[in-house]
C-alpha cells in the first residue's frame, strides 16, 4: 500500500484490520483500526467474550462499525451533555 503525503510518499503494509486514506483536500491522514488489528483480541471468541451481555445494537456500533444503526444510545454519547446541536450543528 503507497500513502501520498504530497511529496513524501510512504510505502508500507498495514495491518489486518487497518484502514489508512489520506483526505485529497485537507492531506489529513485518517486510520481507522478495528479490535482484529490487536493479535490478542484477533483470537476466535474474544469479541463473544468481551462482548458478553451487551446489547447486540451496541456491539454492532462500537465493535462491527455499523454506523446505520438508528436504535440505542447516540453514537456520541457526549453529544447532549456537551450542548447538543447548540454546540455541534452550524447553520
Amino acid at each position: 500500500m503507497t500513502v501520498d503525503y504530497g511529496s513524501v510518499p510512504l510505502d508500507w503494509t498495514p495491518l489486518k484490520g487497518m484502514r489508512v486514506r489520506v483526505s485529497p483536500q485537507t492531506m489529513v491522514t485518517l486510520v481507522e483500526l478495528d479490535y482484529f488489528a490487536d493479535p490478542e483480541k484477533a483470537v476466535e471468541g474474544w469479541l463473544d467474550k468481551a462482548t458478553q451481555g451487551m446489547p447486540e445494537a451496541d456491539v454492532e456500533r462500537e465493535y462491527k462499525r455499523n454506523r446505520t444503526l438508528a436504535l440505542g444510545d447516540a453514537f456520541y454519547f457526549e453529544f447532549q451533555s456537551n450542548g447538543g446541536r447548540k454546540s455541534y450543528v452550524y447553520p
